[in-house]
């Protein structure tokens, strides 16, 4: 069953135990940074506990004002402890009887504000790196090419002007405009929204000479540029009013006022102050010269409404004295929003007296964001402002577009935006870095297992042709689109799939220097030219040219930058995107994947479907109950790739491996690894101390060192798990389980049991205990107990010294038991309470040591073993059990059964042998100290011998088909009571008939195909060996009776018919194996001339005219072909031997001339003695 663990802020909230969360995970293929979808749950039902209530900060109750409904709260998901996304968000959608919450993770609304935002807002980011503006004046130069020193990259600025035409040639500055580069603008984003684009420099193709942005507009930036001083020229003419008139100056303030109009700004930030000290005055003249006079004047900055009425936005008031003739106030800095509901501003003074011929002396400065607000040269230029008018968001998407790139946020780091594109999965494609599903697809409800749940053939918004292109404007005559093209009639005609927010350029040859051409100044035939501004361009930076005899950087529309053509974006970046969705096939099928799984989903990553043959791109996976997914996988076009299927065997066994026989002890675990991949530790206890070495003989092994346990309790360590570095899917666990102190398994030498007295002596017997021999040892053993003695069955262990146990003393009590079956187990004084031990599962079947001391606080006859069976079929048995004075155990005693042992092959017990119907040498080791006495019985065994270490036996042939049994039984001289017997089953006289089919008859014809093989024989097979032309499938691979064996075969392209053996073999009555072999064949491909068009500048679909000249009499054909899909022409030679009236395979060694008629492409080469012709034209 599937565990959830669900975190919102930070709290673990409670689950209903019948909640199925379901998740959703979807690709970013085909998806803008715009429009990502970010992996998200569907609705999960919180019930309204305490805890789930303080998860959402008590939003339920009417009487709380939470937060909650209103925000994202962040949360994490755990499933199986694996951690599913611990950067996600929750969103409580409603609550009723259930807290109703949805879940997202990389997540795509942290990047919406790219969305909000303009590239004009990035000035702080600017003025931070110094490139907030650049001078912009009569010494302004073009960038001159950088040197740098060898082996380095050339450094330039990311603010410069290139030598681009803008309409007036390069040589006056005052028409040039700067340019900041693409690195600059994607900088200066992350800073702003904190985000992180990751390998954002395939955003521009990873060139050292990255593409620029013109800037085309003369906007003045108001916060550093005023609109308006009284004094001196003002870049524009700001209306200006006193008392009520316009005035376009500022002269004697008469009257007292002096204003401006708002001019369309809504802020506004108005300066008087003097350049060299902290206040300014008003100067005046008084007339009666000597006369002494003191009075206060006050500055008054009023915001006037066009309906009358005004506010007052500033006050000060300052003392003056006549003789001085001066009115000082603070220098003032007003920043006034809103400004746009005023019809205008006073700057009003008045004065006790009249004072006259005022005036102020500093200057007037009035900032703000007026409409039409223009840099005039020279000045300086700043950058934001004249950004291209688009968000950031519409940036980042076109240079995508431009580099085939889609978008996703990563889903540990919310604030990072990862690219991929469909190369990068083609590429992992070659690398055979490949997610293998194909255990994980479960068989459709039709039970085919070559077809998906569904498939579909088309994806919305896309169309027969699909036109990437620029917004290009009228200046611009160059055909700069390109076409996806899909072969599907049953979808839309035409799409618009890309259509940039920039337009292209044309390029012009000025002053011999070759540059783009952004027409926005025009000769006015003035000596001046007029301005208007055209839509955003960006251009490759150049350095190949020279302009005034220096190498100079240039801004060009190059040829890399249309959209169409062989050098084009569609070529270049779309190849990939190109041969998935032509014939897209998008299936879905039903798989069961692990939270690891999950947890590990790479959309970069590809996937192998083996029933299929086929790989795909991962498109969405939608969980649901018991783990089992519904996935749509996007079927990829690559040729020839057979994944690589990872396994890792821990001694040389493929499945998970535990240990729980680990004594307090402690030990050493050791498992020999072996994989065709890079195995490492994924996890482990802290407790336990691993290491993974390999040997000089390239043995890797895994050590896993368990310490003591010192404890009082057993301990259950966590598991150790061993993966794969290449394929995360692969991994085997290793559990270990350890007894507490004082308690462990049989450690000591394995021996024979004391005897037995059956009437008492040291095993006291009730009915229910029976002295045996088991397993090879004498026991006591209770089974099926009719006397339920403390329901159960008991034995004492024999009184101690003096007849009795002395009160006051401790004793130590110890046996080995074995039970079939979990039983509890008693060991201590009667009559006392003792020390309980469980078997449990993990122990059954094998001997346990089981130890107890206690101390005896009065008189007690004996020490108790007993076994409390759980069911009439529970079998206990109890072998060398001692009793001993003191609180620990010392080491065991011999009895004199003790002194002798006999064990076969390893074990205390009889052993079994199979054997086949054939006379054969069976042998079994043994190992024994005293003398070895052998008897046999039955017609299967003809002799038996002592060889060295082991026990050679020889049967006779069996000639009948029914089955016979012999024994060999085995005694020691010294000790009678140890038997051992080898008892031999020999098969009758069994026959097997192998065979197989195929579902296509033989010899299979040249192209390749998917075909399978059917058992149809008497025998299970095992196929062992595939000739090297089968594809999707591995071997070993069992072939049950009635069973299929899909595979694949590949093209046969050597001209010549190809024979190959299916290897397999069968099991025989005795499990001995037997060779089977079938021979397949497949016939020769028609020899072929595959010609490349590739640099003929033509398209899959079109029709193009070859010509071909063969021999030293150059004997001539020609003929119009169709282009594959592949951009090749094919000839077959029987057709082409036609055209020439000549047998092509009679002109081996001979000079064949073939050449495109409509540009000339040509090769030139020799027939050769078989196989194909691959010419490329060029």
């Amino acid at each position: 069953m599937t565990t959830y663990e669900l975190y919102i802020n930070d709290i673990l909230c409670d689950l209903s135990s019948d909640e199925v969360v379901t998740l959703l995970y979807q690709s970013p293929i085909f998806s803008s940074l715009d429009s990502i979808q970010s992996n998200r749950s569907y609705n999960i039902g919180l019930p309204p506990t305490p805890t789930n209530m303080q998860a959402i900060g008590q939003a339920a109750r009417a009487d709380v004002d939470a937060d909650a409904p209103y925000v994202r709260l962040p949360a994490a998901l755990y499933q199986d402890g694996v951690p599913l996304f611990t950067q996600g968000f929750a969103v409580v959608t409603d609550i009723s009887d259930t807290i109703n919450v949805t879940l997202t993770w990389g997540n795509a609304d942290n990047f919406q504000p790219l969305f909000d935002s303009n590239l004009r807002d990035l000035g702080p980011q600017l003025e931070e790196a110094g490139d907030g503006h650049i001078e912009w004046n009569e010494n302004t130069t073009i960038l001159e090419k950088s040197t740098p020193p060898s082996g380095a990259l050339p450094i330039y600025p990311s603010v410069a002007f290139w030598g681009i035409d803008f309409g007036m040639g390069l040589s006056n500055p005052k028409y040039l405009h700067p340019a900041i580069d693409v690195w600059r603008i994607l900088n200066a984003i992350q800073q702003a929204h904190e985000i992180t684009i990751e390998d954002y420099q395939r955003l521009y193709s990873n060139s050292s000479l990255l593409p620029i942005v013109p800037l085309l507009s003369k906007n003045a930036d108001v916060e550093h540029q005023y609109a308006y001083k009284s004094i001196g020229d003002s870049p524009i003419s700001i209306n200006l009013y006193f008392n009520g008139d316009d005035q376009a100056g500022i002269a004697g303030v008469n009257g007292g006022n002096m204003g401006f109009k708002s001019n369309g700004a809504t802020n506004i930030k108005l300066s008087i102050s003097s350049s060299t000290s902290n206040k300014f005055y008003v100067k005046f003249s008084w007339p009666s010269i000597g006369e002494e006079r003191t009075g206060e004047m006050t500055l008054s900055v009023l915001g006037r409404y066009d309906i009358g009425g005004y506010d007052v936005l500033y006050k000060e008031t300052s003392s003056y004295n006549t003789k001085n003739e001066k009115v000082w106030f603070d220098n003032l800095s007003l920043k006034i929003d809103n400004a746009s509901q005023y019809k205008g501003f006073d700057i009003n003074f008045s004065s006790s007296d009249v004072l006259p011929d005022e005036y102020l002396v500093g200057d007037v400065l009035v900032f703000g964001n007026f409409d039409n607000f223009e840099i005039n040269f020279p000045n300086d230029f700043y950058i934001a402002p004249n950004l291209p008018d688009m968000s950031q968001g519409d940036f980042i998407l076109a240079l995508m577009s431009m580099n085939g790139l889609f978008a996703y946020a990563d889903k540990n780091s919310p604030n990072t935006i990862k690219l991929i594109s469909i190369d990068d999965i083609i590429a992992n494609v070659q690398n055979n870095d490949i997610i293998d599903w194909s255990d994980r697809v479960i068989l459709n409800d039709i039970h085919r297992v070559d077809m998906p749940d569904a498939s579909v053939f088309t994806i919305d918004d896309l169309a027969q042709s699909n036109i990437l292109d620029y917004d290009n404007d009228d200046d611009v005559k160059t055909d700069t689109h390109g076409t996806i093209t899909i072969r599907n009639e049953n979808i839309e005609k035409e799409a618009e799939l890309v259509s940039l927010p920039f337009s292209a350029s044309e390029n012009i040859t000025t002053s011999g220097v070759n540059c783009a051409l952004i027409p926005i100044y025009e000769d006015d035939g003035k000596g001046g030219a007029n301005y208007s501004e055209c839509s955003p361009r960006i251009l490759a930076w150049k350095d190949d040219q020279t302009y005034n005899s220096s190498a100079i950087c240039t801004g060009r529309f190059d040829t890399w930058m249309k959209f169409g053509g062989e050098k084009g974006i569609v070529k270049a970046r779309y190849a990939s995107y190109q041969k998935v969705v032509d014939r897209l096939r998008l299936i879905t099928v039903r798989a069961k994947l692990t939270a690891l799984d999950l947890y590990n989903i790479d959309y970069t990553k590809p996937v192998y479907i083996a029933q299929f043959g086929q790989i795909f791109a991962i498109y969405s996976v939608e969980t649901s109950e018991y783990g089992i997914c519904d996935c749509q996988l996007l079927k990829l076009k690559v040729d020839g790739v057979v994944p690589v299927h990872y396994y890792l065997y821990l001694d040389g066994q493929n499945a998970d491996q535990s240990k729980t026989d680990i004594t307090s002890a402690g030990t050493p675990i050791t498992y020999s690894v072996q994989s065709n991949g890079t195995p490492y530790v994924v996890s482990k206890d802290n407790r336990l101390t691993v290491t993974l070495q390999t040997a000089e003989d390239g043995t890797i092994l895994l050590t896993i060192n368990v310490p003591q346990n010192t404890s009082d309790a057993d301990i259950d360590y966590d598991p150790v798990i061993l993966g794969v570095s290449e394929a995360y899917w692969v991994s085997r666990k290793v559990s270990i389980s350890q007894l507490r102190a004082g308690y462990g398994v049989n450690l000591l030498k394995d021996s024979e049991s004391i005897t037995f007295d059956p009437e008492g002596g040291v095993w006291g017997r009730y009915n229910s205990v029976a002295t045996e021999t088991f397993e090879g040892y004498k026991c006591a053993v209770v089974r099926d107990p009719v006397l339920r003695v403390l329901n159960g069955a008991f034995c004492l262990l024999g009184k101690y010294d003096d007849n009795h146990i002395t009160e006051g003393s401790y004793y130590t009590a110890s046996a080995y038991v074995w039970a079939n079956e979990p039983v509890g187990i008693r060991i201590g004084l009667e009559n006392s309470e003792g020390f309980v031990f469980i078997i449990d599962s993990t122990m059954t079947g094998k001997w346990i040591r089981l130890s107890s001391y206690q101390k005896a606080v009065k008189y007690n006859p004996a020490f108790v073993l007993y076994a409390n069976p759980t069911t009439s079929t529970t079998v206990v048995a109890f072998r060398m059990a001692q009793l001993e004075r003191g609180d620990k155990l010392t080491e065991w005693k011999e009895s004199i059964a003790d002194k002798y042992y006999l064990s076969l092959d390893g074990i205390h017990g009889d052993v079994t042998l199979q054997a086949r119907d054939v006379v054969e040498q069976l042998r079994v080791a043994y190992n024994t100290n005293g003398t070895l006495q052998l008897s046999n019985s039955g017609d299967v065994i003809g002799a038996t011998e002592v060889d060295g270490a082991y026990i050679n036996i020889y049967t006779r042939e069996n000639t009948s088909p029914e089955q016979r049994t012999g024994t060999v039984t085995l005694t020691l001289q010294e000790a009678p009571s140890i038997v051992r017997k080898i008892v031999v089953i020999q098969s009758g006289v069994t026959t097997y008939t192998p065979s197989v089919t195929f579902s296509q008859a033989l010899p299979w014809n040249s192209e390749s195909a998917l075909l399978s093989m059917t058992n149809n024989g008497d025998v299970d097979l095992q196929v062992i060996s595939i000739p090297d032309w089968f594809l999707y499938t591995a071997v070993p691979h069992d072939l049950a009776q009635g069973e299929d064996f899909a595979f694949g075969i590949s093209q046969n392209t050597t001209g010549e018919l190809r024979s190959g053996t299916v290897g397999m073999r069968y099991q025989d009555a005795t499990g001995q194996y037997v060779d089977y072999t079938v021979q397949v064949q497949q016939a020769a491909a028609e020899r072929m001339v595959i010609i490349d068009v590739h640099s003929c500048g033509v398209y899959a679909g079109d029709s193009m005219g070859v010509s071909f000249e063969l021999g030293p009499a150059a004997i001539y054909a020609s003929g119009t072909f169709t282009v594959g899909d592949d951009l090749t022409i094919r000839v077959s030679f029987k057709d082409l031997s036609s055209m020439l009236n000549e047998d092509l395979e009679n002109y081996a060694g001979e000079r064949l001339y073939i050449e495109s008629m409509e540009n000339g492409e040509y090769w030139e080469g020799a027939v050769p003695d078989s196989g194909n012709i691959e010419a490329e034209l060029v």
